[in-house]
């Protein structure tokens, strides 16, 4: 059966509300690791994009395909829903070729990551910690406060080829967990 379809608007509006954003690489997983209930892991491998990363075996595995064409890969921690990891794909036009068409890491940062109470309402604090490029990849390490709730989040943006190499996908991938277990695990 196929997953309800919701609009880009509701989607945004959940994944803020749950303090979702952006992206990950799976170097920057390590802090949510020990936070598996068990030592195993779970290759993720994207049979399109030539990518994989690691996540706890325990933690739930969901997919959904939006009616705008993007893809959503959502992994949560059975018993830490704060502790996860997503995954989107969205299409992006031919004019853009390189991630610095959307600006430098700092710009984008400052335009996708923060902005929070601007989408979601008030009751939201964002803090970027760092922002930098590099490995053709922009990397966000940054805490958001959603009334009292701190989460620390990475964020990973890249720019692939579509299959046919029919314009570009942008890759977000993001891993967040409670601040207070983040400080743990550092």
């Amino acid at each position: 059966p196929n997953p309800p379809q919701i609009s880009r608007r509701d989607i945004i509006h959940r994944i803020i509300r749950r303090g979702y954003s952006g992206i990950i690489a799976p170097a920057l997983l390590t802090p949510l690791v020990g936070l598996a209930e068990d030592s195993e892991m779970t290759a993720y491998k994207d049979p399109n994009y030539s990518f994989s990363l690691l996540y706890p075996s325990n933690w739930v595995y969901t997919t959904q395909t939006l009616a705008d064409r993007r893809v959503l890969q959502l992994f949560v921690s059975p018993s830490n829903p704060s502790s996860s990891l997503f995954i989107s794909y969205t299409p992006i036009r031919d004019d853009y070729t390189s991630l610095s068409s959307f600006g430098s890491a700092e710009q984008v940062g400052q335009m996708t990551i923060l902005p929070k109470s601007d989408l979601a309402g008030t009751g939201i604090k964002s803090e970027m910690i760092k922002a930098e490029s590099k490995n053709e990849a922009y990397f966000f390490d940054y805490v958001v406060d959603v009334n009292g709730d701190n989460k620390h989040l990475r964020t990973i943006f890249t720019l692939v080829n579509k299959e046919g190499n029919a314009g570009k996908v942008l890759i977000t991938v993001t891993g967040q967990c409670s601040e207070t277990d983040y400080a743990e695990l550092k």
